[in-house]
């Protein structure tokens, strides 16, 4: 079966987390979901649908075919995690590198709590 194969392909490149249908690096950076027609890799990132409850999701998805996976894998994850470093934001309290998600451009969640009273 070819989910079971791409699996493989996910495991040997160090994928083996799955969340919600997307298999992640151990980092949380990048994710692939394995389909029948072949792999959706993107970079991670979250929304929050209500307090407490972030939902992971893929950007800046590229699909590799099934016949074509094996060979552009490890190109496409580097072109992720590219991507994701680009769409980073410097959080103006405390300097640290965040993903946004769907909150403001400016602060990482931790300030946010902290400083803002924002609860997640």
């Amino acid at each position: 079966m070819l989910v079971d194969h791409h699996l493989a392909l996910l495991h040997d490149a160090g994928l083996d987390r799955c969340q919600e249908g997307i298999v992640q690096d151990e980092e949380w950076t990048v994710g692939v979901v394995p389909v029948q027609s072949g792999l959706f890799v993107g970079w991670l990132d979250c929304e929050w649908q209500e307090p407490h409850t972030p939902v992971s999701l893929l950007r800046g998805v590229e699909h590799l075919p099934s016949h074509h996976a094996e060979d552009a894998l490890p190109a496409a994850l580097a072109r992720a995690r590219r991507k994701r470093a680009r769409a980073m934001r410097t959080c103006r309290r405390c300097g640290e590198r965040f993903v946004r998600g769907h909150i403001g451009p400016t602060s990482c969640h931790g300030c946010m709590e902290k400083h803002e009273r924002v609860t997640f």
